[in-house]
């Protein structure tokens, strides 16, 4: 009750600060993407333009007709090693991007003013090629191809009137010229975990790539590989059936292409006959200290010490009732890791006088999801069932304003939970896929939607969603658990298909 009144106190009292101080960091809002930098706007805004340029290529190459997602992928650009530290605090020196598909953001993070090593918009473009192939081809793909076609479109140039793909990157050229290759079998069968091995892996991946694009006829090898692959073939004896030679034949087939200098290839760049333009805004100044506790926040795993830490230093940022940055990203901490009646104190009276604000209503609705997490966990059904309704309707009322807001109808769903789907909660299901369709590339709204599947008996349904986990190059744990899935999936289909 305390922070309650402390809240409201602070919203609504008089405020002695000016109320529309600007910060550094700019938004930058495409039809795909957004940019958030505390660069130039001249520099973000050409950022945001070569990543619509990027995507369209992307879409030349895979000949996709798919129509554009209507989610955005956020971007994250940290001037350097510092910035990006206060996001993710204690990473390696070495890391200098990261990609995060999360029930509540899909988004790529990158340090864009470092030089060393590979290019920050390689790193960039690379995240992105992941997020493009698990929007419009999730699919099953060898780890080899998923990060040689990443690493082959990264180093994009776009020119005047031409654009040129498929340059090596000079970290990665230089572990094919050293010799020492990893065999072709262990290549194809995964990638390694230690450290020379993995860069050799990406390395000679983006040569692999590279060969299939540049060599005729290979690409209709390659997809009659992946075909093999798919029925279930071995990887060695699908690379055989498709390609038409033994791994270790490929491997020669490689370094001699390597040694002839393989050029990068140059396109015509299409004239783009309209552009949707790039609309820019600028942060308020609370955003240049919440931009990165925020992103700490959203990535998880704070221990309760560092999660209280973060807490004391957002609400003493939250003072201004129109500073809607400050007061959502306090709201979303709140739900998260504070108090309920805290992200409420905020929430509810930011949303009358915002009532289509669709972010405040999908927190408003965590506020009961939590709820009546708290409230199973003390065994208290009515009260459970009681605040899932709740969480229902601000979910409900959410949707009405963009039914392809991901995060509210995973959510959603979320509420029924434990209960038998029957006729009545059918449109918690629907919700369900339909949030996988907007956003495969999270793991917990696919894992949630393969389970209820097959709860449904459905599970040819369930089975390429499970796929594309299990068989992910950094699936980790949950590749391991989408197998253990698979494997119940598959046995499930044969059972139906005996009957």
């Amino acid at each position: 009750m305390r922070l309650l009144v402390c809240c409201l106190i602070a919203l609504f009292g008089v405020a002695t600060k000016a109320m529309a101080q600007d910060g550094a960091w700019l938004r930058a809002e495409t039809p795909g993407f957004v940019v958030y930098s505390t660069s130039s706007e001249a520099r973000v805004r050409s950022v945001a333009e070569e990543l619509e340029a990027f995507d369209s290529l992307l879409r030349r190459m895979t000949q996709t007709t798919a129509p554009r997602s209507p989610t955005k992928l956020e971007i994250y650009l940290f001037n350097g090693p510092g910035q990006f530290q206060e996001a993710f605090p204690g990473e390696s020196s070495m890391v200098r991007g990261r990609y995060a598909a999360r029930p509540d953001i899909i988004a790529a993070y990158a340090i864009f003013r470092d030089r060393e090593g590979l290019e920050a918009q390689d790193i960039l473009f690379h995240e992105y090629a992941h997020h493009f192939m698990y929007q419009y081809f999730a699919n099953t793909y060898p780890a080899w191809y998923v990060e040689g076609f990443a690493e082959f479109a990264s180093t994009v140039a776009f020119e005047d009137g031409r654009i040129v793909i498929g340059r090596a990157a000079a970290v990665r050229a230089d572990w094919l010229r050293s010799g020492s290759w990893l065999p072709m079998e262990q290549l194809i069968d995964g990638m390694p975990r230690d450290g020379e091995g993995v860069s050799r892996f990406y390395a000679q991946s983006w040569l692999f790539v590279h060969y299939i694009f540049h060599t005729e006829g290979m690409t209709a090898k390659f997809q009659s590989y992946m075909r093999a692959l798919r029925l279930g073939a071995p990887p060695a004896e699908a690379f055989q059936t498709g390609f038409g030679m033994t791994p270790a034949d490929m491997q020669s087939a490689l370094r001699a292409y390597f040694r002839s200098s393989p050029n990068a290839l140059a396109l015509t760049r299409p004239v783009v006959a309209e552009s949707e333009g790039v609309a820019i805004t600028r942060l308020p100044l609370t955003a240049n200290a919440m931009l990165p506790l925020t992103t700490r926040i959203r990535r998880g795993m704070l221990s309760d010490a560092d999660a209280a830490e973060l807490l004391v230093r957002m609400r003493r940022m939250v003072w201004n009732p129109q500073d809607r940055f400050a007061i959502l990203s306090l709201a979303e901490a709140e739900v998260t890791y504070g108090e309920i009646a805290g992200a409420r104190a905020l929430l509810e009276p930011y949303s009358a006088a915002n009532p289509n604000d669709v972010q405040a209503l999908y927190l408003l609705g965590r506020t009961y999801s939590r709820e009546a997490e708290e409230a199973h966990d003390r065994d208290d059904e009515a009260a459970q069932n009681a605040a899932r309704s709740q969480a229902r309707r601000y979910y409900t009322r959410a949707f009405r304003i963009d039914a392809n807001h991901a995060p509210t109808l995973y959510r959603y769903a979320q509420t029924f939970s434990g209960t038998r789907l029957d006729d009545s909660s059918q449109n918690a299901l629907n919700a369900l896929l339909l949030a996988h369709q907007l956003a495969p590339q999270v793991p917990d709204i696919t894992f949630m939607a393969a389970d209820w599947l097959l709860a449904a008996d459905r599970p040819a349904e369930a089975i390429p969603m499970l796929r594309v986990i299990a068989f992910n190059p950094h699936g980790g744990e949950g590749a391991e658990r989408a197998k253990e899935m698979l494997a119940r999936a598959e046995a499930s289909l044969a059972a139906q298909s005996g009957q």
